[in-house]
């Protein structure tokens, strides 16, 4: 709160509290006109303007001299010093005609008590303030450090899945190049040549969406065939890649380069096992709240294919789901019944952890 609304508040206060007591007297004393309800009034403003002074005095004393013991001795002699002067003044200030009889007379006993409990409740009010205000602060402190401790933490996973995401380019990278280089070993160079034109495409690709961390689900399709169409120089034939998915779907977002390692995974364990050719099939549904994306192979299965937990590529693909959702996203990876593998990946529709 302002000062200047600090001010009016108490102002407001004092003011409601001299109308209260200068209709309680005009009662007492059965008074029956309005120049004697102000007659009575005229005293009670001069009284209570002195206490929003005083009020606010009290206060600021109350805020200087918290803290340790010896501060809050200080504090008490404080108080007793203002009280004292408050005691002394008012009797000036109010009844300058008869001030001695307020100040040490008949009336003295009644007008001082009444100034010493009206005193004692601006202290505890005071107290009651401070603290309110320190438990507004604090409170505004620890929501300002949670943000900024959330601020921070989304920034580092932000930093962390680039990084993962920028594991797949290279990956890939080495693995084109090695293919060509088998080419021009075999003098395949035409062959060489299209997969380098295939490779500068698919590089091109990656370049524009590095900055991206989600895409939507059939730009990252076209990538993932861009990576099969590279694959096919390779292998040829033995390569059959199919996509089902729902046309409601292809705008939901995936994170960016989420498939390209589940696909490299097929083709790297199918065409390493019995299988003379690789059938890859992925098609994509609603399942609740979730966009639910199954990528199926004819491969070996788990047990041809080192487990559960094959390569980086799949750590690569769960942390990145980690960062971006939370435990919201899942990937399961298990064996189909008829061979192969079957990749499931769970992604949120709606709500997401970052964009």
């Amino acid at each position: 709160m302002s000062n200047a609304k600090t001010l009016a508040a108490v102002v407001l206060a004092w003011s409601i509290v001299a109308v209260i007591a200068t209709t309680t007297a005009f009662i007492a004393i059965r008074g029956d006109s309005l120049s004697t309800w102000l007659q009575i009034f005229g005293p009670m403003v001069t009284y209570y303007a002195v206490w929003v002074a005083v009020s606010l005095a009290i206060y600021r004393v109350v805020e200087a001299f918290t803290g340790s013991a010896a501060r809050q001795f200080l504090g008490v002699a404080a108080h007793l010093v203002l009280f004292l002067v408050v005691a002394v003044a008012l009797p000036f200030i109010v009844h300058s005609d008869d001030w001695r009889t307020w100040l040490y007379g008949d009336r003295a006993p009644g007008f001082h008590t009444l100034a010493a409990v009206i005193y004692l409740l601006n202290l505890a009010g005071s107290f009651l303030i401070r603290f309110y205000r320190l438990s507004v602060q604090k409170d505004r402190e620890a929501r300002d450090a949670r943000l900024r401790s959330s601020l921070l933490e989304n920034q580092l996973n932000l930093a962390r899945m680039d990084a993962l995401k920028m594991q797949i380019n290279p990956h890939f990278l080495f693995n084109a190049l090695n293919s060509i280089g088998a080419l021009i070993e075999t003098n395949r160079n035409v062959e060489a040549y299209d997969t380098t034109e295939l490779l500068g495409g698919l590089l091109r690709s990656a370049l524009d969406q590095s900055s991206e961390r989600l895409l939507p689900l059939e730009q990252e399709l076209e990538f993932v065939r861009r990576y099969v169409e590279v694959e096919k120089v390779r292998f040829g034939s033995r390569i059959s890649f199919e996509t089902d998915i729902d046309p409601d779907f292809a705008q939901c977002r995936v994170p960016a380069l989420v498939l390209q390692p589940l696909i490299e995974n097929s083709i790297k364990y199918a065409l390493n096992g019995p299988a003379a050719a690789v059938r890859i099939d992925v098609r994509a549904r609603r399942d609740g709240d979730l966009l639910m994306i199954e990528l199926a192979d004819n491969g070996p299965g788990l047990a041809g294919s080192a487990g559960n937990s094959v390569g980086y590529g799949l750590k690569n693909v769960r942390k990145r789901l980690e960062l971006l959702y939370d435990n919201a996203a899942s990937l399961d990876v298990a064996d189909r019944p008829s061979g192969g593998v079957r990749a499931t990946l769970r992604i949120p529709l709606a709500a997401r952890r970052q964009d």
